[in-house]
């Protein structure tokens, strides 16, 4: 999956996946909120709140939600990381303000992944019994 950043600082929080399902998923498949929570098995209330913006949408849920309608669970869980960070950043922006930033002494090392060596065939047994 790829990952872009960011330049410069965004004003605006991140969707809520609440809100992708309300505008998008939902009136795409010609689902109600009724429909949504007798096929997910959780309540109406908690639809309403996850439509809403105020219920996080959990690792439990995403996977319901994803199996009914097809949106990866990943990215509802994604949407709610980015949404739950950003407003979090927000609340306790001056705090962090306070925390001093400490830099490594030495750069960090990145490991390399080196391919494995062909392995020879080894003879065990009756075979190295016979060629000997």
């Amino acid at each position: 999956m790829a990952v872009y950043l960011v330049k410069r600082p965004i004003k605006r929080p991140p969707v809520h996946p609440g809100e992708l399902l309300k505008i998008d998923v939902l009136p795409a498949l010609g689902l109600s909120v009724s429909d949504l929570s007798v096929k997910l098995k959780i309540s109406r209330q908690h639809v309403h709140r996850i439509l809403a913006g105020n219920q996080p949408v959990n690792a439990v849920v995403a996977l319901k939600i994803s199996k009914l309608t097809g949106v990866s669970p990943r990215l509802l869980l994604s949407m709610q990381q980015n949404f739950d960070l950003w407003h979090a950043e927000a609340s306790i922006a001056g705090e962090l303000n306070q925390i001093e930033s400490y830099q490594f002494k030495d750069p960090v090392v990145e490991y390399v992944v080196k391919p494995a060596r062909k392995r020879s065939k080894l003879t065990t047994g009756k075979k190295a019994a016979k060629k000997g």
